[in-house]
């Protein structure tokens, strides 16, 4: 090792532990609440998950007005949702990767999951977003973790797990 180099080594290792030696923050209302994802395969904090990774929760959905898979490209980041067919059946990119054909029988370089079940076509993804626990967009390849190798991300929809309690919905609109 030259000078140099030792030098920016000892300039790291100070700083790491003078970081260390500060105090922490006495406000706990800046701290960011631990979601647990899946987006391995195993229940994990977010924030220990290594692949770039985005989750909305149900809740943030609602609020948000996202009703179909179209509508989250306006709350994810990297991620392209565009409409073939008149809107049934949409095309999935992420990062611009991924794939623009009219055929409906083609599978998609972004793999879209619903509680772990892959839906190859675009078509089958329409009708989707009902009882969301939350959304897990993962970005750049997925190898076989979801049995299916896709080259430009996944997008896994959870839901929520069944109760012993009766619980229903409806939504109402109308228009002129």
């Amino acid at each position: 090792m030259n000078f140099k180099s030792k030098a920016a080594l000892a300039a790291v290792l100070l700083a790491g532990a003078s970081a260390a030696a500060m105090p922490a923050a006495a406000d706990d209302a800046a701290q960011v609440d631990e979601l647990i994802v899946t987006a391995r395969r195993r229940a994990e904090s977010e924030q220990k998950v290594a692949t770039p990774l985005t989750v909305i929760s149900g809740e943030e959905l609602e609020r948000r007005n996202i009703e179909t898979v179209n509508d989250l490209e306006n709350s994810v980041p990297n991620l392209e949702v565009t409409s073939q067919l008149g809107g049934g059946q949409p095309q999935f990119r992420i990062r611009g990767v991924g794939m623009t054909d009219y055929a409906a029988n083609n599978t998609s370089t972004v793999g879209v999951y619903i509680d772990e079940v892959a839906y190859p076509y675009g078509s089958m993804t329409q009708g989707a977003l009902f009882d969301v626990a939350r959304i897990e967009v993962l970005r750049g390849p997925q190898g076989i973790l979801y049995g299916r190798n896709t080259t430009g991300g996944a997008v896994s929809v959870i839901t929520n797990a069944p109760t012993k309690a009766f619980d229903a919905g409806i939504n109402a609109s109308y228009g002129r």
